[in-house]
């Protein structure tokens, strides 16, 4: 098992109940960003600070 590193659990969460990422994670001065879908097909972006 690999292990997230900190701040990643919830990435590596989803990853492991099969929710695919729709972009790689972006980090700026703004915080961390990912972004999945959701079951209608609507862009969601995760976003920790």
């Amino acid at each position: 098992m690999i292990t997230p590193e900190p701040g990643n659990e919830t990435i590596h969460h989803l990853e492991q109940i099969g929710v695919p990422l729709e972009k790689d994670k972006e980090v700026s001065e703004y915080g961390k960003f990912t972004w999945i879908k959701d079951p209608d097909g609507r862009l969601v972006e995760l976003w920790e600070k």
